[in-house]
């Protein structure tokens, strides 16, 4: 994510989708997940998922390390 300045209006769109919000909830046990892994705990297929984990990167609100594994930091 770069320095620039969140508008409001832009993390609450993020923040905005059921699906977002439960993987959210999921990684904040502070277990590090897979999207595969992760997917399949929320029944939705992984592409979906991905979709959504690369607006939670934009935001800096999940990260993932060098083995696919994303968390919250």
């Amino acid at each position: 994510m770069s320095n620039a300045p969140i508008s409001l209006g832009s993390l609450a769109s993020a923040l905005g989708s059921v699906v977002r919000l439960k993987v959210l909830r999921e990684l904040a046990g502070g277990e590090a997940l897979i999207t595969v892994e992760l997917a399949e705990r929320m029944g939705i297929k992984a592409g979906t998922l991905g979709r959504h984990m690369k607006v939670l990167l934009r935001f800096g609100l999940v990260s993932q390390n060098r083995a696919g594994q994303y968390r919250i930091p």
